[in-house]
C-alpha cells in the first residue's frame, strides 16, 4: 500500500512538473481607474458622477502562449449627484471569465447597486450571464435580476435625484 502512494505520488509530481515547465504562466495586470463626469444621458437632466475602479485580470496560456482563458475581478464605488444635491451611491463587484476557446463569457456577481440614504435600494442588477461573445453578444444563460442597461430601469434613480 504504502508503495502505491509513493508511486502515485511521483506521479502526480512528475505530470505537474511537465506542465508547468511547458505552459506559459499566467499573466495578473491591475489597473486603476478614478474619474468625474457630468451628463444628461441617463436622466434628462445634469447629473455629476464620481467613481473608483479597480480591475485585476489574470491571464492563462497554453504551451504554445496563446492565450485560451482570461478572468477579471472588477470593484467599482462612486456616486450620482442631481441638480437637488442629493446623493445617491453606486457599487459593483463581479467576476468574468473568458473562455477564447469556446467564445463563451460568464459574468457573476453585482453589476450595479445604487442607493440612497434613507430610502435603500434605488436599482439592483446582480446574478449570472453567460453569453457567446460576438456583436450583438447571445445571452447562453440567465440567472438573477437584471435590465440595469436599460434606460427605464434607471427612472428610480433620477427621480429621486431630481427630488420628484
Amino acid at each position: 500500500m504504502r508503495t502505491l502512494w509513493v508511486l502515485t505520488g511521483a506521479i502526480v509530481a512528475a505530470l505537474a512538473f511537465s506542465a508547468s515547465a511547458s505552459a506559459t504562466p499566467p499573466t495578473v495586470q491591475v489597473q486603476q481607474f478614478a474619474g468625474e463626469s457630468t451628463g444628461s444621458y441617463l436622466c434628462g437632466f445634469p447629473v455629476a458622477s464620481a467613481q473608483s475602479v479597480v480591475l485585476t485580470t489574470t491571464t492563462f496560456f497554453d504551451a504554445e502562449g496563446t492565450v485560451v482563458r482570461q478572468t477579471t475581478r472588477s470593484r467599482a464605488v462612486g456616486s450620482y449627484v442631481g441638480p437637488t444635491g442629493l446623493v445617491a451611491w453606486y457599487d459593483q463587484e463581479m467576476n468574468g471569465v473568458v473562455d477564447h476557446a469556446t467564445g463563451v463569457q460568464t459574468i457573476a456577481g453585482q453589476a450595479v447597486r445604487v442607493t440612497a440614504p434613507g430610502v435603500g435600494i434605488l436599482l439592483h442588477d446582480v446574478g449570472l450571464l453567460a453569453l457567446q461573445i460576438g456583436l450583438p453578444p447571445e445571452v447562453l444563460f440567465e440567472a438573477g435580476q437584471h435590465g440595469a442597461m436599460t434606460i427605464e430601469a434607471w427612472a428610480p434613480v433620477c427621480a429621486y435625484l431630481d427630488g420628484t
